[in-house]
């Protein structure tokens, strides 16, 4: 496998080249939300709705669920406290928000990379999977998710690193059980609704093998998914605290499942097409909404700039486009299943739809990478050498609109927090 990812120099340099920028670029624009975390730690501390841990900042919705530790275990993150125990107390105990800044930046730094790897063991070209890799580093979810302790950056790198895994065994032709099934148990314990899609994905894998064959490569990875699942729960059990995902499953569902569901009103949710695929590539105004949580979100009060209204629906016009050209190949249909499964359990489900103002922005991020691979599915169908110019073009006009727009109100968000504080602390006297 390594091979097959370094097959290519000119591929390595680049790769190394996104890694590099975007981890600086990480660190370098969200370093004045810790500072401003630090120099304003009372009033902060006196406003934060998270039990009192080192990120207080409530932000799109996101929960700083690294901080929890070992008893912050539910159905929806299995075996997430596993590792979120002694990153949690090695914060704790030091570098506090710091790791987690280091840490995400080279996860959404590396899923960036390693897009670009994919884009071009696809046979994208060099400029256009530059540019798809480019556009998903700079997006909007990208930055914050970097910045924010929760477990969203570890879902999405796991999901990209699988879509790999299983592009290399289908170009090799192989579909060995243990490293299958290993990726399986790694997308579940993050976040159950990881595994849906991956199940999906692994069977589209399959297509192609004689029916036995398949069957039984699918039985067997989910034997040993099985026993791995009843390894982590041992471990679980061993763990301070000692509880496990099975023992807590049902206040989980009530608690973080069945408490964020209602039913999609067109006419209340529209804007659901703006937050699910719009808004985390170019980061929405944001305003107080909520002063007894601190709640920080999109305000949905506000009309979208026209050229954000533009590249947002190009964006998905080209996800679009690359699917229909791509109906009829393993490729266009295995980042389908992640954008479909999001579709169903945010619109038709309507997982988070009961607390649509206060963020749907982020519930379908774990699959935001996948609109980039049939993105670039369009890119590659382009045969008219003419049009292939244009289309690059365009690219690098998204490219360049995206980051100016998104490095701008990256530095106006900070902004909108710190006036949102100062109400804060006028309304309390402080």
């Amino acid at each position: 496998m390594i091979r097959y990812l370094l097959q290519d120099r000119t591929d390595n340099k680049n790769a190394l080249g996104l890694f590099i920028l975007f981890v600086i670029l990480y660190i370098a624009i969200n370093t004045p939300y810790l500072l401003f975390m630090d120099r304003q730690a009372d009033l902060v501390a006196a406003h934060n709705p998270f039990y009192g841990v080192k990120f207080g900042l409530n932000l799109f919705n996101f929960d700083p669920a690294m901080y929890y530790g070992y008893d912050n275990v539910s159905v929806i993150h299995p075996y997430k406290n596993i590792i979120a125990g002694p990153l949690g107390a090695l914060a704790n105990n030091g570098p506090g928000n710091v790791l987690f800044l280091i840490i995400q930046s080279a996860l959404n730094a590396g899923g960036t990379a390693l897009l670009y790897y994919i884009l071009r063991r696809q046979r994208t070209g060099r400029a256009p999977s530059a540019l798809i890799a480019s556009l998903f580093g700079i997006s909007s979810y990208s930055l914050f998710t970097s910045l924010i302790p929760d477990s969203y950056p570890y879902a999405q790198f796991g999901l990209v690193i699988s879509v790999f895994c299983l592009q290399y065994y289908r170009d090799s032709k192989q579909s060995p059980i243990f490293p299958l099934a290993i990726l399986g148990i790694v997308n579940f314990g993050i976040t159950a609704t990881n595994l849906i899609p991956y199940i999906g994905a692994l069977i589209i894998q399959q297509m192609g093998r004689r029916a036995k064959a398949a069957v039984r490569t699918l039985l067997m990875v989910l034997s040993v998914f099985i026993l791995l699942a009843i390894v982590l729960l041992l471990i679980q059990l061993v763990l301070p605290g000692g509880v496990t995902w099975v023992s807590s499953w049902q206040s989980g569902l009530k608690n973080g499942g069945f408490g964020y569901v209602a039913p999609f009103s067109l006419a209340h949710h529209w804007k659901a097409i703006y937050m699910l695929g719009i808004s985390p590539l170019l980061t929405p105004n944001v305003t107080l909404i909520d002063t007894g949580i601190t709640a920080i979100a999109t305000d949905l009060s506000q009309s979208y700039p026209i050229y954000v209204s533009v590249i947002g629906f190009l964006f998905l016009a080209g996800a679009l486009t690359g699917w229909i050209r791509g109906i009829r190949k393993l490729e266009g249909w295995i980042p389908m299943m992640f954008i479909g499964f999001a579709f169903c359990l945010h619109l038709i489900v309507g997982y988070g739809l009961a607390t649509f103002n206060y963020d749907l922005y982020l519930y379908a991020g774990h699959f935001w990478f996948a609109f980039f691979l049939l993105i670039s599915i369009s890119v590659r169908s382009i045969i008219n050498p003419r049009l292939y110019k244009a289309i690059i073009g365009l690219l690098v006009v998204v490219v360049l609109v995206t980051a100016v727009h998104n490095l701008l109100q990256h530095a106006h968000v900070l902004k909108d927090i710190r006036q949102g504080y100062v109400t804060l602390s006028e309304g309390s006297g402080r």
